[in-house]
């Protein structure tokens, strides 16, 4: 059996303007067993803010043999109330 991931993180901000900031996570893993075939799961996290909220959007994606077979988006806001 043969894994693999990769990650990549990026981070952005406006000079000036820290509404502007945005973090983004993103990953893959792999996992391929010869001829039988590999599963992989897709990932996608962005984390920004505006004055009222932190905005949270995600997304999964699994396939097996290069096929969707599962995948999932949500989007959150969470009032700054301490902040």
């Amino acid at each position: 059996m043969r894994y693999e991931q990769s990650a990549r993180a990026t981070y952005r901000i406006r000079r000036d303007d820290p509404l502007s900031a945005s973090a983004v996570s993103e990953w893959t893993i792999r996992l391929t067993r010869g001829e039988d075939g590999d599963a992989e799961i897709v990932t996608r996290t962005e984390l920004r803010a505006t004055a009222a909220d932190f905005i949270m959007d995600s997304r999964i994606e699994a396939r097996a043999n290069g096929e969707t077979v599962a995948e999932r988006s949500w989007h959150r806001t969470t009032p700054r109330t301490s902040v």
